[in-house]
């Protein structure tokens, strides 16, 4: 699990190289925050890839196409995106108390976010339904017994018929193929507070083109929304739209050219 986060995530430093970025997002760390950003997108969409193409194939075969299609990524990038030149951007600023204290309450928040995820069970019921049907997906190992609308096909006999994108599942069965099991939501249960995470960290470096404290500010507000905490933390799908948006917002301010560009 751990090499997956950091092999999308080196897909998404490389592929942040093809975006023309203002000088005020470069300065406040937009780039480095985006590409973190997408690299829990990128992970999915090579889920749902593997589950799609390769039908019924071995779980140790869908986690090879998906960390090949990483590394095929990563490599095309380099190849035809030379590293730019690295400018020097001074002495950084002298941390304020004041930051040192709001930093403090967002790293409590964040610290808090881990610790529930990690110790309290799942008891919301979309959660335990997501949970189900990734456990589905990897008896199966094709993504067309998804939606689950077929319960005498599977060990469960489950039946739930929303049809929400199979991405948030495709990832949950990943996560059960990295434990080797799907019988207890394991892994899956960080999936959510990555992407919440993520979130918080672009929207930190959004606040940061104004100031050091305001990005701090920005993030701790962001995160703190009780709502939002709790379905990161009790593994709801909340966070990954939400990060979506982000993204989006990032994209639109941090990118330098025409409205047409930044629409696109």
């Amino acid at each position: 699990m751990l090499a997956a986060v950091l092999a999308s995530s080196g897909a998404g430093m490389a592929l942040v190289r093809f975006v023309p970025w203002s000088d005020a997002a470069r300065k406040a760390g937009i780039p480095r925050a985006f590409a973190f950003a997408i690299a829990p997108f990128l992970l999915g969409m090579l889920a749902v890839l593997a589950l799609g193409v390769f039908r019924g194939a071995s779980h140790a075969f869908h986690l090879g196409v998906v960390f090949a299609g990483l590394l095929l990524l990563c490599s095309s990038v380099v190849l035809t995106r030379p590293l730019p030149k690295l400018k020097h951007s001074g002495t950084p600023l002298p941390v304020v108390p004041w930051e040192w204290v709001f930093g403090g309450l967002l790293a409590c928040w964040v610290l808090g976010l881990l610790v529930n995820t990690a110790l309290l069970p799942l008891i919301q019921n979309d959660s335990l339904e997501y949970a189900t049907v990734g456990r589905l997906l990897f008896d199966s190992r094709d993504l067309l017994s998804y939606p689950a609308i077929h319960p005498e096909l599977s060990n469960s006999g489950f039946y739930g018929p929303w049809t929400h994108p199979p991405f948030y599942v495709a990832l949950i069965y990943l996560t059960s193929a990295f434990q080797g099991h799907a019988d207890m939501p394991g892994l899956m249960r960080f999936i959510s507070p990555w992407f919440a995470l993520a979130a918080t960290g672009l929207v930190f470096t959004l606040g940061n083109m104004s100031n050091r404290l305001a990005g701090i500010l920005s993030a701790l507000c962001f995160l703190s929304v009780p709502l939002f905490f709790l379905g990161a933390s009790s593994a709801l799908l909340d966070a990954l739209p939400v990060l979506g948006i982000t993204i989006v917002m990032a994209a639109f301010i941090g990118i330098q050219g025409t409205p047409f560009l930044k629409g696109l």
